[in-house]
């Protein structure tokens, strides 16, 4: 991904949460979750995702990973705005390495496989200029340092 110009950003701590991986490029903002349940030994690990319920494997995960990644690409969404003084769309994402994803109406949240991330960026239309990817970037970077 980052050959094809975006940049990509690990583990940045927010207050008493963090965001597993933020991509910034021409198809906009994005924050990824990764979730690593374990697999059942005698069944087709699935998870389903309608839109609003998630399941893994026929069961709702406490805590919604879907609140989660939406927390966070809400607080995203806010840290740049106040750092950029420009509002930057964020779009949460969900992966579930491993698993058969089902997902249907992603217009909120989008829930893969992380094989299919670069593919669901693919069909995105560019929402970001180069100036603002490279803006939104540095003050993320900057926020990064500062909290180190």
């Amino acid at each position: 991904m980052r050959e094809q110009g975006y940049k990509i950003f690990h583990d940045i701590v927010g207050d008493q949460f963090n965001i597993d991986h933020v991509i910034i490029g021409k198809k906009g903002v994005f924050t990824i979750e990764t979730k690593t349940y374990s697999k059942p030994v005698k069944q087709n690990p699935r998870v389903k995702f309608d839109g609003s319920t998630l399941t893994v494997n026929g069961f709702k995960p406490n805590p919604d990973p879907i609140v989660q990644v939406k927390a966070q690409a809400y607080w995203l969404t806010k840290l740049l705005g106040e750092s950029t003084g420009k509002p930057f769309p964020v779009k949460p994402v969900l992966v579930f390495p491993g698993w058969y994803v089902e997902s249907s109406n992603m217009k909120d949240v989008w829930v893969l496989n992380p094989k299919a991330l670069e593919a669901f960026l693919s069909k995105q239309t560019d929402s970001l200029s180069q100036e603002n990817a490279s803006l939104i970037a540095f003050h993320l970077s900057r926020y990064i340092r500062s909290t180190l």
